[in-house]
């Protein structure tokens, strides 16, 4: 906005004051003069100001565009015509003394230099209309073009910036809720892990306690945080599969593979926290042979996260629904765009879910 006004400043500074920069310093300076030489301006300065502050807000942005052409046509013809009317082209300097008002014929044909010398005034200046409507009419036309182009580039800058902002507000919203969304849930589904671990280990109990403890502060501190090092969020889905392994038999195949050496690289909180719960939600069965396996490996500019598990609700599982997994799809959206993939393999026993995103 205050480049705009700028321009506007400038520009109408150059078209007042260019004349009188360039006015030869001999010829002098009076009231009258300066109004003559400003005379010209006055219908481009109105055409200006009514664009600018009438016709725009009124009729060009409130699509009223067919009036706006024809109250722009009316205006480019009639404020150069008025002007001449009010302000007629007689305004002139006078003529000087030896002359007595009048000039001979020979002297009216001498050339312009010899005129500007002898202190005469152009020749037949007094019979001509200045400024020519024509020209005025065509210079109001170019004014109010160069104006409306000028309002509707900076109108149409500060609407992006102001959708930017809105988006960045709303992406940010929706991903805090997305967080906040998955922590109860998260919480719900290990306490009750804890919970059938009570009566039949009351040592793992206590262990658990300990795990989720350090799960709640990395849920509840860590979390918060747009990025996160990609060392804690392994150590938390560490930790998390350790509690998964008090919580089942050892005959449930539990396999985490992790890069032994961890780059220094920064994800999303809890992107894989979802994924995880719904592989030992889905996937293990206490009656039959059940397995859960892990792996993620990391490049430097990206990071595989895969996990299997065995398939003993296709008709559930195979639909990739749920609370957790449908927030886990919108914030990959809302972060990555098009620059990630996830694959969902929904096998006769085995499901599988893989997600690539750049680091």
């Amino acid at each position: 906005m205050y480049i705009e006004y700028l321009i506007i400043a400038i520009f109408w500074i150059a078209m007042i004051g260019t004349p009188f920069f360039f006015r030869n310093a001999r010829e002098g300076m009076d009231w009258e003069t300066a109004f003559s030489m400003s005379r010209p301006n006055i219908p481009l300065f109105l055409a200006f100001l009514i664009n600018r502050f009438v016709l725009l807000p009124r009729l060009f942005f409130n699509d009223k565009r067919i009036p706006y052409v024809l109250a722009v046509l009316a205006l480019v013809i009639f404020l150069p015509i008025g002007s001449a009317l009010v302000f007629p082209a007689g305004l002139h300097r006078p003529d000087p003394p030896h002359m007595g008002g009048r000039e001979s014929r020979p002297m009216q044909q001498l050339p312009p230099h010899m005129r500007h010398e002898m202190g005469l005034p152009p020749t037949d200046i007094r019979h001509r209309p200045f400024p020519n409507t024509l020209v005025s009419s065509f210079l109001c036309l170019l004014i109010i073009g160069v104006d409306t182009g000028l309002k509707s580039f900076t109108k149409l800058s500060s609407k992006e910036k102001e959708h930017a902002i809105l988006e960045k507000e709303n992406m940010e919203n929706q991903l805090a809720f997305l967080r906040h969304q998955i922590s109860p849930h998260f919480f719900m589904n290990t306490l009750n892990n804890i919970h059938s671990l009570i009566d039949i280990d009351t040592e793992e109990a206590k262990e658990s306690i300990i795990r989720l403890s350090k799960l709640m502060r990395h849920l509840l501190y860590d979390s918060e945080a747009e990025q996160l090092s990609l060392k804690k969020e392994i150590a938390f889905i560490d930790s998390y599969v350790e509690l998964m392994r008090l919580r089942y038999p050892k005959k449930v195949d539990i396999v985490l593979e992790v890069p032994d050496i961890i780059p220094e690289k920064h994800i999303p909180p809890l992107l894989f926290t979802s994924i995880l719960e719904n592989a030992f939600k889905y996937g293990i069965s206490y009656s039959k042979s059940s397995f859960v396996h892990i792996s993620l490996q990391s490049t430097d500019d990206a990071l595989d996260f895969r996990v299997s598990n065995s398939n003993h609700q296709q008709s559930t599982h195979g639909t990739y629904s749920g609370i957790g997994l449908k927030n886990t799809l919108q914030r990959l959206d809302l972060i990555y765009q098009d620059r990630y993939s996830l694959k969902v393999q929904n096998g006769h026993h085995i499901f599988t879910v893989t997600l690539h995103i750049p680091l």
